[in-house]
């Protein structure tokens, strides 16, 4: 895995995705049921970055998304680990979901876009 070189753009909109993910993680357990919590996140995450890459507009949407999967993976997993297993002693399969869904969420968008959409044309 190469570090991928992200844009100003694609640096801002990262973060309005990360921004929008995190509030939703907050509110979502006052209008979904716990046993959907792990589902309805991961799915939050793809739409959201189903809907960055077209907005973004990668100059390469693989590689893009092959590195989003290893830093999602990355802090998804010690977020976990910290969190979940240390602090709260909660070994439950919702780590698990949410961890795949957050290695898998970026390839499936970045995938998907590419293939509808290719690489980055010009305006």
């Amino acid at each position: 895995m190469r570090w991928y070189p992200l844009t100003i753009t694609e640096a801002l909109l990262l973060l309005l995705v990360f921004l929008a993910t995190g509030i939703f993680s907050r509110i979502q357990p006052y209008f979904i049921a716990p046993s959907l919590l792990p589902f309805t996140y991961v799915l939050f995450l793809f739409l959201l970055l189903l809907a960055y890459f077209p907005i973004a507009r990668p100059a390469d949407p693989l590689a893009l998304a092959r590195f989003l999967a290893v830093i999602l993976g990355a802090i998804y997993a010690v977020m976990i680990l910290l969190i979940e297993v240390i602090a709260r002693h909660n070994y439950s399969w919702a780590g698990a979901v949410v961890l795949i869904g957050a290695i898998l969420a970026p390839l499936a968008a970045g995938g998907i876009y590419h293939v509808l959409l290719g690489p980055k044309r010009p305006l």
